[in-house]
């Protein structure tokens, strides 16, 4: 029996932080145009308020403190095509200024993301390399090195967005935090304290909802689809992203067939035999993926097999 070595919190932060050396550049640049992204996109509905509600209107604006001296209001109400045009040319700019940072930020977070799982796949193909031929022997490399793609490419989606969203929202949190305490440092605080427990007992956001129906609705396309093709079956998963398909009518070993469809249909699906003995016969198939490319998939897979069932 194999012995694993479970690495500790220190470990993996160290070999997460070794494959980052060289992307901090880019990561580092794509942060700081998040963040002015999200600064321009909390500025605009201020301009907007201020011209509309205390320029052009009666009401006492709400400015902090440090941008007080800069708006007299006595001289703006008496003249304010001035500043109308001023306003209006500030939005514009700050419309510019965030095309250009989503640019620079999108830019930035592809090349350092690429950087990252380039250094984090090499890893892992020089670590298999590096194993004995009897381990090889034992095991099927390739396959191995197709569920790594398979799982590095997972770990890119979530450094590349997820991770994005979580430091871009942290910072919008704390861009709004400092301005109410400017403006009302003890209304600020009686928010600072109330609104995380108001959020901690709420549902989770749109956010998490629209991606989990995203997710079933590739889910449902594909069992569906994948039952449909005969010699093929599957039961509808109900936890992580993955479909176990049931291959044993082909009478073809899942590692051949795995290799016949890289070949001939260009989808990478994961022999059962690899989770061990019991998973020969099926195939593991991952819908973490755009559903154009699932529906995509699914086709090929149907021609490959149809095509398979045709050979005498």
């Amino acid at each position: 029996m194999e012995s694993q070595t479970k690495l500790s919190r220190r470990e993996k932060t160290g070999m997460v932080m070794r494959h980052l050396r060289g992307c901090w550049g880019f990561f580092t640049g794509a942060i700081a145009l998040a963040w002015m992204n999200t600064a321009c996109n909390a500025l605009v509905p201020q301009i907007i308020s201020f011209t509309v509600d205390s320029v052009l209107g009666g009401e006492a604006p709400d400015l902090p403190g440090f941008l007080r001296p800069l708006a007299p209001l006595d001289r703006l109400r008496a003249d304010p095509l001035p500043f109308l045009w001023l306003a209006a040319g500030a939005v514009v700019l700050a419309a510019a200024v965030r095309g250009v940072c989503i640019y620079g930020m999108r830019v930035n977070l592809s090349k350092g993301s690429e950087g990252f799982v380039k250094s984090l796949r090499d890893g892992l193909y020089g670590h298999i390399q590096r194993l004995s031929f009897e381990w090889h022997t034992a095991h099927a490399t390739g396959d191995i090195i197709q569920r790594c793609t398979s799982d590095v490419e997972v770990i890119r989606t979530f450094v590349c967005n997820q991770l994005m969203e979580v430091v871009r929202t942290v910072f919008l949190i704390a861009l709004y935090t400092v301005i109410m305490l400017q403006m009302n440092w003890q209304l600020a605080l009686v928010v600072i304290l109330v609104v995380p427990a108001i959020a901690a007992l709420n549902e989770e956001g749109d956010e998490v909802k629209e991606m989990v129906k995203e997710y079933q609705r590739r889910r449902d396309y594909a069992v569906k689809a994948i039952n449909e093709i005969p010699g093929l079956h599957c039961e509808c998963p109900k936890g992580a992203f993955y479909i176990f398909i049931n291959c044993k009518s082909l009478n073809m070993k899942s590692a051949d067939l795995s290799a016949y469809l890289l070949e001939e249909a260009k989808i990478a699906l994961v022999p059962g035999d690899v989770f061990g003995p019991g998973g020969e016969g099926y195939l593991r198939m991952s819908f973490a993926n755009s559903y154009e490319n699932v529906v995509e998939g699914c086709a090929q897979l149907k021609k490959a097999v149809a095509l398979l069932q045709q050979k005498p």
